[in-house]
């Protein structure tokens, strides 16, 4: 596993070190999650991850675990893996349509460890949609198997609109 000289951030396999990782797909998602760490770039700590829109509505981020992201002996914290699977929905209703969205339930269901060290893809789609409400799955994968698999229900919110007290 190669590690980027500029940000320190392990690199999947396949990427070399100093090359930088694809821009995100939208510009609408940068700005909405600037601070996110997941997928923000703000504060230097984030996992910086990329979301990527696929042919079949999905989008997908590749990159590799690293080892501040551990709960037990080698293994990816689990909390870490639940923030990463909503992110995926999160970045999910973002592209396209910017469909600005809270979490109002996240299911996970633990299947197989996630080694540490090794390239994890994170895939998530729409499963539902009636507006204001979007049932999503995700799922998140090391060596082609499925480790966890998540679904999860978000209600549109209006980020313009201010917050009651």
């Amino acid at each position: 596993m190669n590690r980027d000289a500029e940000t320190g951030r392990y690199l999947p396999s396949d990427t070399k070190p100093g090359v930088a990782a694809p821009a995100r797909t939208s510009a609408a998602l940068r700005q909405a999650h600037a601070s996110c760490f997941v997928c923000g770039s703000s504060n230097g700590d984030e996992l910086g991850l990329s979301f990527h829109p696929k042919p079949d509505g999905s989008v997908v981020a590749r990159f590799a675990s690293e080892p501040r992201l551990g709960g037990y002996a080698d293994r990816m914290h689990g909390g870490v893996i639940s923030m990463i699977l909503d992110d995926a929905m999160t970045s999910r209703l973002l592209q396209g349509q910017v469909i600005t969205a809270v979490t109002g339930r996240l299911t996970v269901h633990y299947r197989h460890p996630v080694w540490l060290g090794e390239v994890i893809e994170v895939r998530a789609r729409v499963k539902s949609s009636q507006p204001p409400l979007f049932r999503m799955e995700a799922e998140l994968t090391q060596d082609r198997r499925v480790c966890r698999r998540a679904t999860a229900k978000f209600a549109h919110v209006d980020m313009s609109a201010p917050v009651d007290a």
